[in-house]
Order: structure tokens, then sequence, then C-alpha cells
């Protein structure tokens, strides 16, 4: 490696060489997936949201104003709100959605969308990210999140300001609250924006900032956060799963995306994820009903004392097969079920 190429420091580039030099295989791959998880932190937030807060803007009304434009129309109502916003007193963040972060919608407590509608209901190319984000598997839940949205677009068109629908339906449907109900507006779009301006903006100066809602997360009766482990594990959702292997490869691999949200945890590079899996509950209730036992009837297990269905979905293996259940089978019953040819 060249120093003059690298853009480390030289003691820098010295240090990681001695310690490459005595990492293990393991030890290299773990290093490999701490390193990547560094550049993908969601922790880091984009150059617009990385700014000095004073002590006075504590104890203001956060927003964030976020824009869709296609003919700059969008562009211009945002601004204008944003200007009203910052004469109330209003701590405002105006963003173009295609440089917006949506990692940190979860994290927003106002949230005010002026967004267009491009030919026939397709959002304008700077918010198609946004609107795939929020109206896909991968948004969060949004209970902390009070919203409104500005649809700009035109009548003429079938699906008349189709994308502000499409994105405050996302909203509502992941538990934010709106400010105000969701306004269309056609090409004359000026009074109905001014006046959607003047009621977002009476709403927000009223907000008592003691009244936030919590951040939203899974809690016991006691108030206390929920400890997950293998014994009490948290239920996942797969957002995504993709083959990342070849069609002629032997093998298959797969890129999984899961979402920890509501569950508290936080991974770190070099986390391991243990998958907990189910036996599929039609196949258990046919194994059932073909050896005619109740399904809360009580049985031993080595966790402890369950029903035999949730043993059977749970702790035991009954999609395969095995020598263990063949070697344990009674000798009559292999018997009687073997016929002759």
């Amino acid at each position: 490696m060249s120093i003059k190429l690298s853009p480390l420091e030289a003691t820098q580039l010295k240090a990681l060489e001695q310690l490459t030099h005595q990492l293990s295989p393991e030890q290299a791959l773990w290093l490999s997936g701490y390193f990547q998880g560094l550049n993908h932190s969601p922790g880091i937030k984009s150059e617009e949201y990385v700014s000095s807060k004073t002590a006075s803007d504590t104890q203001r009304t956060r927003l964030t104003i976020l824009y869709g434009t296609h003919t700059g129309h969008s562009e211009s109502i945002a601004k204008k709100l944003h200007e009203k916003a910052v004469a109330n007193n209003i701590d405002s963040t105006i963003t173009a959605m295609d440089e917006y972060n949506v990692r940190n919608l979860k994290d927003e407590k106002n949230l005010l969308v002026v967004v267009s509608t491009h030919g026939e209901g397709e959002p304008p190319l700077m918010a198609e990210d946004f609107h795939q984000f929020v109206t896909g598997k991968r948004a969060p839940k949004l209970k902390q999140l009070n919203y409104s949205v500005l649809a700009l677009g035109d009548k003429s068109y079938k699906y008349f300001c189709k994308t502000g629908l499409d994105i405050d339906h996302a909203l509502s449907s992941a538990g934010a609250t709106p400010i105000t109900p969701a306004v269309t507006c056609d090409v004359d779009y000026q009074s109905n924006a001014a006046q959607w301006i003047e009621k977002v903006i009476e709403v927000l100066s009223k907000q008592n900032l003691q009244t936030h809602v919590t951040e939203n997360s899974e809690v016991t009766t006691d108030g206390q956060a929920i400890e997950y482990s293998p014994a009490n594990p948290f239920r996942a959702k797969v957002l995504d799963k993709v083959r990342i292997t070849g069609r002629e490869s032997d093998k298959e691999v797969y890129h999984l995306e899961i979402s920890l949200e509501n569950s508290g945890m936080v991974y770190e590079p070099g986390d391991a994820l243990g998958i907990i899996a189910q036996n599929p509950e039609k196949l258990v209730k046919e194994i059932l009903s073909t050896l005619g036992h109740s399904a809360s009837e009580t049985v031993d297990t080595h966790a402890g004392k369950t029903t035999l269905e949730e043993a059977l979905k749970h702790h035991y293996e009954v999609t395969i097969l095995t020598r263990d259940i063949l070697k344990n089978m009674p000798q009559k019953q292999a018997a009687k079920s073997l016929k002759p040819f």
C-alpha cells in the first residue's frame, strides 16, 4: 500500500499494517464488517442537518419542510412557508426531497410536505425515492409525528395530486397525526396554498413543547423497557429478501433486511444476528389432527411445561423425518405401517 495513495497519516498507516499483519481470517472478516457498518451508520446525518443549536433553539417547535417539484412551484411555496415559520419563532428546516435522509423521518416531530404530481400520477424525479420509501415496507411507524401535505396537480390529468395523496395516506397509515387534512391544488394554486400556510403555522405556533409525543418504543406495563433474548425473541419484520448469488451457483446466498423498529435494540458494527424460526402452523395443526391430540394438552419439554401446540411450533423439528424420530418410534407401530408389496 502506498502512503501517497492513502488518506491515512504515516503513523495511522503503520498502526494499521501492524494490526492487519496479526489478524486471523475470522478477525479480518469481523473488522471488515465493523468498518462497513461505520460507513452506513444510521446515526450519521446528511450535511444539511449538521448545525449548531443554541439554547433558545431547543425551546422552540421544531419543523421540517420537504418539497418535491418538477416546475419549481412546490419549492417556491415551501420557501414562503419556511419564511413564515421562522417569523413565528419556529425552528424550521427546509430540504429538497432528494437531499433528505429518510432515516431521519422516525425522529421528526413536525413535518410539512409540499409536492407536485408529474404526468399520470407519477412523483417528480426529485421526490421518487422519498415517495417509494414512505409508501413501501421500509417505512417506520411514525406515532410521534405531526404532519400535513400540500399536494399540487392538474385536474386535466386522471390521477390528480396522486403523489401528495399517496404520501398523506402513507404517513397516516404509519400512525402520524395530521395537523390539517391534506390540501389539493389545481394549476391555480396560490389561494389554497396561502390558506394552508396560514392554518399550519397557526397550529404549530400554538403547540405546547411540553406535550410532544415521546419516542415510540415497546415497554412493559410498569414502564420498563422489554429485554429481548433467545428465550424472549423480538418478532421482527423482514423488509426485503434478495438472492445475491447467480442462477448457475450451487449455493443460495440472500441479502435480508430486517426491521428492528420498536425493539429498542441498536446494532453496532460486528454484532451478530440470531434468527429463531417457528414451524408452520398448518403443519402443526395437521400433526395434532392426525394424532388426535388437543392443542392445549400440557407436555414436558427441555424449556419446561408448555402446551403441545406450542411445543410443536417452537421446540421440536417436525418438518423433517430425522434419525431420532425413526429410532424412537415403537417397533409395533413401525411394523403396522409396513405393508407387503
